[in-house]
């Protein structure tokens, strides 16, 4: 419970009209209601990093969080459900996590996970990055896992009928294992969620230019306020959020010898949340519909046959402020593959686009021989979120 301030409300949005008084009542709901949620948005950041836990094989288990770094609108109860943050404020949320096991036999998989509770029901897990356990002295795996939550039931901590998340850790060595930490090095199981969108809003809108007021005796005209008040308000609140994934098919990656130029694309055939039409089922392309700093995750799942080795996960980019305007795929760098069984490899960038540029999630492995892997589906699916984080 630190560092909590009030939840925060929605702005109220006005059109204006010439020659209308501008009534202080009126901007303290839009103008100070967007400061206060925009500078401060319900966000949590919690750690663990007093006791370690023991995670059963085979088994989703949410990890308990004993240090909060920040919890904005006091979404976190440490006490009572230290895995659980609980919906203050409705709205779409990036969640992100991730857990280290702490055992270097070799056998088995850890994967990290986001766990989604609605209205305090049933928990479903969203599989992330999933990798082989260490073989040797040291070698910690440490996956992660990030996923875009729809969260619309708010509410007191532990209330019925409030939704909440959680971060999640499987693995499966054969044996119950602790997770692993270590706080010196900065390396510990932590989970964040941050509010990033409104449920629903006005799209289309021009990213906010933050023109020079006029000067009297010029006037404010409603022109100027409901661009700059009204339409700036809107898009800060209701920017471009998306999140796509492989949901079915019988797609499969073929093995290459080193990372290519760009990546075999990942036919994501479902757009789960895509809030202003970006995202193309039919060509697995996600195009920016306006200029800006996104934040990109992608995951690419492949299941491993006996003789795969190692793969990765990229972002396939078309944009004059990459490669030229060459298309070219950002690789986040190549993990170990578990044969025959999940094998999960992440990426995760900030990119500066321009409107039109496009976005493709990507794949490419490696086999010694020469086999393909079949695109995963279900509990571990591919994935790409993509969302406007700053102008």
């Amino acid at each position: 419970m630190t560092n909590y301030a009030a939840v925060p409300v929605l702005p109220a949005s006005y059109t204006w009209n010439d020659l209308e008084v501008i009534p202080v009542p009126y901007l303290r709901a839009s103008v100070s209601a967007a400061a206060q949620l925009l500078s401060a948005p319900p966000a949590f950041l919690g750690y663990q990093q007093a006791t370690t836990q023991s995670v059963p094989d085979a088994t989703f288990t949410g990890i308990s969080l004993d240090t909060e770094a920040w919890d904005s609108v006091n979404g976190h109860d440490g006490a009572a459900n230290p895995s659980r943050y609980w919906n203050q404020f409705a709205g779409y949320y990036l969640a992100q996590f991730s857990c280290g096991v702490d055992y270097t036999g070799g056998a088995g998989i850890a994967a990290a996970a986001i766990g989604f509770s609605p209205e305090n029901g049933s928990v479903t897990w969203y599989g992330g990055g999933c990798i082989p356990n260490g073989a040797s002295s040291g070698h910690y795996a440490t996956p992660q896992a990030c996923k875009l939550l729809e969260m619309t039931s708010p509410g007191p901590l532990g209330g019925a009928g409030v939704d909440y998340a959680l971060g999640g850790l499987y693995q499966s060595s054969g044996a119950a294992q602790d997770t692993w930490y270590d706080v010196a090095a900065g390396q510990y199981p932590q989970f964040g969620i941050t509010w990033v969108s409104a449920l629903a809003g006005t799209t289309g809108l021009a990213v906010p230019a933050n023109p020079a007021w006029p000067v009297p005796p010029d006037y404010i005209t409603s022109s100027f306020m409901n661009t700059n008040v009204t339409d700036a308000i809107a898009f800060l609140v209701y920017p471009p959020v998306m999140e796509a994934t492989y949901t079915t098919g019988t797609a499969t990656c073929a093995s290459v010898t080193s990372l290519p130029t760009v990546g075999t694309t990942v036919p994501l055939n479902s757009a789960t949340y895509d809030t202003w039409s970006a995202f193309s089922t039919s060509t697995h392309t996600w195009t920016a519909p306006v200029a800006g700093v996104y934040f990109c995750y992608g995951q690419s799942a492949l299941t491993g046959v006996s003789t795969s080795e190692s793969m990765a996960a990229g972002l396939t980019v078309t944009s004059s402020n990459y490669n030229g305007g060459t298309q070219t795929t950002l690789w986040q760098g190549v993990t170990d593959m578990n044969p025959g069984s999940s094998s999960v490899a992440t990426v995760a960038r900030r990119l500066r686009l321009n409107a039109g540029d496009t976005v493709l999630l990507a794949a490419a492995q490696r086999d010694s021989g020469s086999n393909a892997a079949t695109l995963q589906a279900g509990e571990f699916a591919s994935r790409l979120i993509t969302l406007w984080r700053s102008a």
